[in-house]
């Protein structure tokens, strides 16, 4: 299922994600350009994925977000929406 035609990470290279301050400050410069009907794609360190959705909730309106997960079983992307 095809469901981007970017791809932007939020983070790059080593993260100290002791520094949370400096974590969220990245990522939310890196979502400056999100729009209600991009997808959050959640993978690599928990941390990350929590500060990604934090920023996104704290900074944004959106009446709805939409996740990419991976279904290992299947090898694909699912998206799930959240309300």
């Amino acid at each position: 299922m095809d469901f981007a035609t970017e791809i932007i990470p939020l983070t790059e290279g080593n993260v100290n994600v002791f520094d949370l301050d400096r974590v969220q400050f990245n990522i939310l410069k890196a979502l400056q350009g999100f729009s209600p009907e991009d997808c959050l794609v959640l993978n690599g360190p928990i941390i990350l994925n929590f500060m990604a959705a934090k920023v996104l909730y704290e900074n944004f309106t959106v009446d709805e977000t939409h996740l990419l997960l991976w279904d290992a079983v299947n090898r694909q992307y699912l998206r799930k929406d959240l309300k």
